[in-house]
């Protein structure tokens, strides 16, 4: 599981796309809101997207989400190297790098000239490898709605957006990764908005930012073994 935490595309001093920008506020790409997408309408089969910065950044991992590429999409910074981008939302570890300009090109072999697609959400940034997750994942879906009951038992309520929560549990954490983790831990705190990618075994897919609302305290148990177990719950923000 990866955690795109250093999120940077709001500092871009431009961001471009002739793809997009004839059709959809390009600004959209980086609004965390759900109903906010770029959308376009592709000549061919790529996308081209430019981020300028005011300086070098540092950057490890793209995400996209909430997107509608088809299979075998693929993703390369600079003329680089292609890699694979999962469908729905993929968070994407592009090797290490620093650029002032970093020139994005989506392929997608089953865009069809003239046919309206969609980026929901678009992040670059420094990613955070997390230690093997156990195979006992919580998850739930919640309602955030207040409800007020007369002296008569009515109901009454003011209806909120639900929103879905997991839980995960990390059994085995060596000294290095919980330093690792609780750096992290400090950048986020409870309130950062970052990006999920799921090893390509899961089945659950995240299109939305989470953040820590409800892990308020990370804790690390030391068992008998010498190594720590941990968990955390994240939490959908639109």
């Amino acid at each position: 599981m990866t955690f795109l935490y250093k999120r940077n595309l709001e500092t871009a001093s431009v961001l471009s796309s002739l793809d997009i920008a004839p059709v959809s506020d390009i600004n959209n790409l980086f609004d965390t809101r759900l109903s906010s997408y770029a959308l376009f309408v592709p000549g061919d089969n790529t996308v081209e997207i430019s981020i300028e910065f005011p300086a070098a950044l540092p950057f490890d991992t793209i995400g996209l989400g909430g997107h509608s590429f088809g299979e075998g999409t693929t993703i390369s910074v600079n003329g680089g190297e292609a890699f694979t981008v999962s469908q729905r939302h993929a968070v994407v570890n592009v090797g290490t790098d620093a650029q002032s300009v970093i020139n994005l090109l989506i392929t997608d072999p089953t865009l069809l000239p003239g046919n309206p697609c969609y980026i929901g959400r678009l992040e670059i940034g420094e990613g955070y490898k997390t230690p093997d997750i156990s195979s006992q994942v919580k998850l739930d879906n919640v309602s955030d709605s207040d409800v007020i009951l007369s002296a008569s038992r009515q109901s009454y309520g003011y209806r909120k957006a639900p929103y879905v929560r997991a839980s995960f549990q990390f059994p085995y954490i060596t000294t290095e990764e919980r330093l690792v983790m609780g750096a992290f831990f400090q950048y986020v705190d409870i309130f950062v908005p970052f990006f999920v990618g799921m090893d390509e075994d899961c089945i659950e897919v995240y299109d939305n930012y989470v953040i820590l609302e409800e892990t308020q305290t990370l804790s690390f148990q030391l068992s008998d073994a010498m190594h720590y177990t941990s968990s955390v719950t994240i939490s959908e923000v639109f």
